[in-house]
């Protein structure tokens, strides 16, 4: 299974939050929590295209190495699960150097299920807030199966 943001230019988008997310949010300062809006949810749900996102967006389990075993296994439940995460810009953004996946890079991160609604209509649900890009993630893989679907 490839990442479904490989079929995204026809498609549609749309965000939501589940409780986890926003349990793991209230962490947040003011200046990620606003980053989180300006940088991915406002311009899904305005424009319903990922085109223009600031920060690299890209697969939880697209890594060049693994260190172990269980880094693996966690890399292909990333994948079974279609978790991606997305750079918000807090504190502030970098370049990126990643060939595969353009968009400037930061410390802080939202950890995303995308689920494919139909033929064209993808969901980008935020189940996970860190702010720091950690290795390994910090993400319980419990956090990809909250199903509630709430309005940001």
């Amino acid at each position: 299974m490839d990442s479904l943001l490989t079929t995204s230019k026809q498609n549609s988008h749309c965000v939501t939050i589940t409780n986890t997310f926003k349990s793991s949010a209230k962490l947040a300062t003011d200046d990620a929590l606003r980053k989180i809006y300006d940088n991915f949810i406002h311009p899904i749900n305005k424009t319903s295209i990922l085109a223009g996102l600031p920060g690299k967006y890209k697969p939880s389990w697209a890594a060049d190495f693994y260190k172990s075993p269980m880094q693996f296994g966690l890399a292909m439940a990333a994948k079974v699960e279609q978790a991606h995460h997305y750079h918000i810009g807090h504190v502030s953004y970098n370049a990126g150097k990643d060939p595969h996946y353009p968009g400037m890079v930061s410390n802080a991160i939202i950890h995303t299920k995308i689920i494919q609604m139909s033929v064209n209509r993808l969901k980008h649900r935020l189940v996970f807030f860190d702010d720091e890009h950690p290795n390994p993630f910090r993400c319980p893989l419990s956090a990809y199966t909250d199903r509630a679907d709430l309005t940001p």
